[in-house]
């Protein structure tokens, strides 16, 4: 596992700042430069309403973010990093925070999410969702759960498995970070209620031969040396695996999106992106 530039985009919140510690963590494991980023978007605004100049407000929150990006680097100014902060403004945060990986040859994205669901969710969006299903570099998100301790180390990381290309893609990276934490792995494939048809007797079939599946799975992608075990669950795959983790928590979720965008995204949905927003641990996906 390598990564020369990680960025940690901001907007000074819990939120953002859950995300630090976590960001700190690879930067210093990995010797990487930590790129800090805020962006300036100016909110819409509605000719009846009595907001100030466009350009005063920019200057004004120009101003804020110096001011609030001074005292974030001041609490970790004795660390022995490298950190670059920058400020740049554009039309969207996602659409700032994607042109800056992509320009800046980022290698790793560390983002926090605000958890948010049902009907705020839908409307309100998520910036951090957005990152994850565009960027070409892996992003971790971390949820903000107050009282929550710092990411010190990575001893077990879960890996969700649905026999797709895709989550075979995820499996590659898992290993290699289980490698570099020297970290156990558990790979889990969850069966829906609706696969059995036949009843729980065929139930059981198919659990055994997924069980199967899994293990020839991780022989292929884990070294000998390397620790893993395997797991069939049943239920809804999310929020299975949400209820797994309370009961068995892990350092880090491993897991791929398939970067669908407009209607192919909204109807078919994704479940990493469900993963990023609720999970209670850092979730590092890849596209």
């Amino acid at each position: 596992m390598e990564a020369k530039k990680i960025l940690l985009p901001t907007d000074f919140s819990p939120c953002a700042s859950a995300a630090l510690s976590t960001a700190l963590f690879y930067a210093d494991t990995l010797g990487a430069e930590l790129h800090i980023l805020h962006a300036i978007v100016r909110p819409e605004q509605e000719e009846s309403l009595p907001f100030p100049d466009p350009d005063e407000l920019e200057r004004a929150m120009q101003k804020v973010a110096e001011v609030e990006m001074q005292k974030l680097l001041h609490t970790y100014k004795e660390l022995p990093l490298d950190i670059v902060e920058i400020t740049r403004r554009g039309i969207t945060n996602s659409g700032v925070i994607l042109d800056y990986i992509q320009k800046n040859e980022i290698d790793m994205t560390v983002m926090g999410t605000h958890g948010r669901t049902g009907l705020k969710h839908f409307f309100l969006g998520s910036v951090a969702e957005e990152v994850v299903r565009l960027s070409e570099c892996p992003v971790i998100t971390t949820r903000w759960v107050e009282g929550a301790d710092p990411l010190k180390a990575v001893d077990r990381i879960l890996v969700p498995v649905d026999f797709s290309e895709i989550s075979e893609k995820s499996l590659t990276t898992a290993a290699d970070l289980a490698r570099f934490h020297s970290a156990s792995a558990t790979l889990v494939h969850v069966l829906e209620d609706y696969a059995f048809p036949q009843g729980w007797e065929a139930g059981a079939v198919l659990v055994d031969q997924r069980g199967a599946d899994l293990e020839k799975l991780a022989g292929k992608y884990f070294a000998h040396d390397q620790k893993w075990e395997t797991r069939v669950l049943m239920g809804p795959p999310v929020r299975t695996l949400l209820n797994y983790l309370e009961s068995y928590p892990h350092d880090l979720l491993v897991c791929a999106t398939h970067g669908f965008t407009g209607w192919g995204h909204v109807l078919l949905g994704s479940i990493a992106e469900r993963l990023v927003r609720l999970a209670g641990c850092p979730v590092y996906t890849v596209k």
